[in-house]
């Protein structure tokens, strides 16, 4: 109990009765007992600081686990590649640039063949393998 929680100066006074009856008696005890009991509470002080560590491996196992799979799926949905640059980025602006030129506006008339010609090398390399 603390100080503040006792309002009563009849308890207050109980418990000053009490403590002074445990400095007593913990003065009359001989070494041996003395040291026992120091030997007990270092004792249950390590079994206390083991399941401690206990808990602590049983939850972070499980959490770390789940940390894991959550920073691979973040990975894999982002499509993160550690270059900094996307797959295919570079294709894109090449292609940009090729639709762009003006020499080449035929090809944005025949755009429909382009796609299926390139669906059937696709078809055909998937076959082949």
């Amino acid at each position: 109990m603390n100080d503040s929680e006792i309002d009563n100066p009849s308890d207050r006074a109980i418990e000053e009765r009490a403590r002074a009856a445990l400095r007593e008696s913990v003065e009359r005890l001989d070494a041996r007992t003395l040291s026992k009991l120091t030997q007990a509470r270092h004792t249950a002080m390590a079994q206390l600081q083991r399941s401690r560590v206990q808990r602590m491996r049983r939850f972070m196992l499980p959490a770390g686990s789940v940390a894991a799979a959550a920073l691979v799926t973040v990975v894999m949905w982002t499509g993160y590649t550690p270059s900094g640059t996307r797959p295919g980025a570079e294709l894109a602006v090449d292609d940009v640039e090729l639709v762009a030129n003006e020499e080449n506006l035929d090809l944005l008339q025949e755009l429909e063949f382009y796609s299926w010609v390139g669906s059937e090398a696709a078809a055909n390399s998937g076959d082949a393998g």
